[in-house]
């Protein structure tokens, strides 16, 4: 395909021997020359397994009976003194290094300058509450004036200790719900199939799931691909790629992709990936024919005043 920007001629050519991307390979039984089309297929599992996310922001701690309970809180460097709660008492455990729970099994230690950790030794299974550390911003001596303006927010974490032995990865997958085995999900893209050339862009994914647990599966998420690449965050890529991911709903997921400054290199095909079945069955190593993936494409023409992409 040739383009002629101005007095400029750019030509890109593909060779028979260079290899399809890895998603590419994937819909390449599935591609029209329609502008949009939702499709279903059989896929190999990818190579990289999602983080679990907490989605109340509570990080869980797993320990043993009698053995010590360490939970670990990492705060901004310019933060003091610490403060540890557990949510169901009115006084503090310890404020800095000063303990203030009568519990004598109570400590506290400092390994490094943004590093706190609280420690109960010999933890029963009454110890398996909600705990908290806190911190707000320390102003330097130079800040000491009411003219300066502190940019730092107060910071708090919050942790679950769990009494038992942490459940493996795949355990976790296996102990989950047998229905969600077979939920389904549709997946859409909505968004504009023209943009102009230098302006944003926003492309919005929602994929609805058949189970009204869905939002308990850490397994699901949404990937976007760009002619059959996956495209990640990226503070400098098109002047700024952004993706960010939320539940509407229990049975919702959307996701949003940001390009602050559209170029010819955004022109062509970008598809949604909802992958969890695949995820899933990896994990375990179910036998079961791997299952499909939902996807959504779109088909992204650019516009400018010598320019026409697609």
């Amino acid at each position: 395909m040739a383009l002629i920007l101005g007095s400029l001629s750019v030509c890109h050519c593909t060779t028979p021997s260079s290899p399809p991307p890895p998603l590419e390979r994937e819909l390449a039984m599935h591609q029209s020359t329609s502008q949009k089309s939702v499709n279903t297929q059989v896929v190999d599992p990818p190579n990289n397994h999602p983080d679990y996310r907490d989605d109340k922001g509570v990080t869980k701690v797993y320990f043993d009976n009698e053995a010590p309970l360490k939970i670990n809180c990492t705060y901004p460097k310019t933060h003091r003194p610490v403060i540890w709660e557990r949510t169901d008492l009115i006084y503090p455990l310890a404020v800095g290094t000063h303990i203030f729970s009568p519990d004598p099994r109570i400590s506290v230690h400092y390994p490094h300058e943004t590093l706190s950790q609280i420690m109960i030794v010999n933890a029963t299974k009454d110890d398996a509450k909600r705990y908290r550390c806190q911190s707000s911003p320390q102003k330097p001596p130079k800040c000491a004036s009411h003219m300066c303006v502190e940019k730092n927010e107060a910071f708090e974490q919050t942790f679950r200790a769990i009494y038992g032995i942490k459940p493996s990865t795949k355990m976790q997958a296996m102990a989950s719900d047998a229905s969600t085995l077979n939920v389904k999900s549709s997946v859409t893209i909505s968004g504009p199939q023209m943009a102009f050339y230098g302006m944003p862009l926003e492309l919005i994914c929602r994929a609805n799931f058949s189970s009204p647990e869905a939002k308990r599966d850490p397994l699901i998420s949404l990937e976007w691909y760009h002619n059959g690449v996956r495209r990640r965050p990226s503070r400098v890529q098109s002047g700024g790629t952004f993706i960010s991911s939320r539940w509407v709903d229990s049975n919702l997921l959307e996701s949003r992709l940001l390009i602050t400054w559209i170029s010819e290199l955004e022109a062509g095909r970008w598809n949604c990936v909802e992958r969890s079945h695949i995820n899933r069955r990896r994990l375990v190593n179910d036998p079961v024919p791997t299952p499909s993936m939902s996807f959504d494409q779109l088909n992204l023409q650019i516009m400018g005043k010598h320019l026409t992409l697609s």
